[in-house]
């Protein structure tokens, strides 16, 4: 009986730091996040269209703008700029 006690108090003691730092770290900085166990960078942007050229065009300019906006948060959270 104390071994089968002794087994399953091993195996839990195996699997519980994996439960706990098998999630990943991640962490919310601005208007973006930081996955730290990844090694990944997430931001968000905002880009407004420009009314005077045809529509797809406008979403592409749009698009462009958010992510230029993205990449500028990024690099003002991380001190650079």
């Amino acid at each position: 009986m104390s071994r089968t006690r002794i087994v399953v108090s091993l195996s839990l003691l195996g699997v519980l730091p994996l439960c706990l730092f098998g999630q990943g770290y991640m962490q919310d900085v601005g208007s973006g996040q930081v996955d730290w166990t990844k090694q990944v960078v997430q931001s968000t942007g905002i880009g407004a269209p420009n009314v005077n050229l045809p529509l797809p065009q406008q979403r592409a300019g749009a698009i462009r703008a958010a992510k230029l906006d993205a990449l500028r948060t990024c690099l003002k959270r991380s001190g650079i700029t």
